[in-house]
């Protein structure tokens, strides 16, 4: 388990304070919430964009939040499904694992297994501006993996699906995170999300921690 400790933060008049979040070893933590009560503020603290002065993310006996971002092995899909839009998925896949020590043939062997567990092998050859929305977020999915994180941060993944890929995806998600056994933060306002997809939830209401 990991913890976030002591995140505190003033921006104008919002104020977030969470002294205490524990993050389980496995499954979904949930953080839900109305727009404005802190959900992307917080957010933005554990994946490097908004620095809290005193926040402490332990994790064993390391910090992460001392680290530098793409050493924190954190994987992150958004609402808008970050991609090289010019690319070929396989590219991308390559791409996502660049920083890992691995040769040419390894890097294409690991992007053949990714597109083969999102079931868009057919279309590795498919510039990504060209894939549907739903393969685009299988596609960022798999990027966020690829790279081994040990943690993924989900924020507001499936907002821009409609209804038949959004089930899709939250299959993808919970089908995956089975098979490699690491955390997983959502954040979300949909209940139906949060119903799907969370061992644990948490409210967020007004900068703090209510549930």
């Amino acid at each position: 388990m990991s913890c976030l400790l002591d995140c505190k933060l003033i921006r104008g008049e919002f104020v977030l304070e969470v002294p205490k979040l524990e993050i389980p070893d496995r499954g979904v933590l949930a953080i839900t919430g109305r727009s404005g009560s802190g959900k992307s503020t917080l957010l933005g603290v554990l994946i490097g964009t908004i620095r809290a002065p005193h926040a402490k993310w332990i994790w064993g006996t390391d910090d992460l939040l001392c680290r530098k971002l793409e050493d924190r092995h954190v994987g992150m899909v958004f609402q808008s499904s970050v991609v090289f839009s010019k690319c070929t998925a396989l590219l991308n896949l390559n791409l996502a694992q660049s920083r890992l020590r691995k040769s040419k043939a390894e890097l294409e062997m690991s992007s053949e297994e990714w597109l083969e567990k999102m079931g868009i092998t057919n279309r590795r050859n498919v510039i990504a501006e060209n894939l549907s929305g739903g393969e685009r977020q299988r596609l960022a999915l798999a990027m966020a993996l690829i790279s081994e994180p040990r943690i993924l941060i989900l924020d507001e993944p499936f907002a821009s699906l409609d209804i038949e890929n959004r089930d899709e995806a939250k299959r993808n998600v919970k089908r995956i995170l089975d098979q490699i056994q690491i955390p997983a933060i959502l954040v979300s306002h949909d209940e139906s999300d949060v119903r799907d997809l969370a061992v644990q939830v948490v409210l967020m209401e007004n900068g703090k921690i209510k549930s």
